[in-house]
């Protein structure tokens, strides 16, 4: 990760806030929307989500997203609800509880990832 990052400052001339950006789209989080997960978080929200949120997970489901972003313009596509406001300091509240909701969804959703066991004794080498 340390390398990636110093060659996309170094080779791409990117700034920070640049780098950080390529570094969480290329980043896997997979991602299920399982019909019976939806179920759960949809009796326990408490308003945390708007219907229309909620609406718009519901119809992702049985849909499945390797990154973050997929699943953001897939929501972004049902509702702008889930759409952020221009970075502003008066929409900075709104686009931090969206984010927080977005995590929410994240969590719920999340697919563990499995490392195959010949990685895992290719790293127990390494360690001794």
């Amino acid at each position: 990760g340390v390398k990636f990052r110093k060659q996309l400052h170094k080779n791409a001339k990117l700034n920070d806030s640049q780098v950080r950006l390529v570094i969480s789209s290329a980043e896997r989080n997979p991602t299920h929307i399982d019909r019976h997960k939806f179920r759960k978080m949809r009796n326990s929200n408490d308003g945390y989500l708007s219907q229309p949120q909620l609406a718009a997970v519901a119809t992702l489901g049985g849909q499945s997203f390797e990154h973050h972003w997929q699943l953001d313009q897939a929501l972004i596509a049902q509702t702008d609800e889930w759409k952020k406001l221009e970075a502003t300091k008066i929409n900075k509240m709104h686009n931090h509880h969206l984010a927080a909701q977005m995590d929410t969804v994240y969590e719920t959703f999340k697919v563990p990832v499995e490392i195959p066991e010949d990685d895992l004794e290719d790293d127990e080498d390494d360690l001794g």
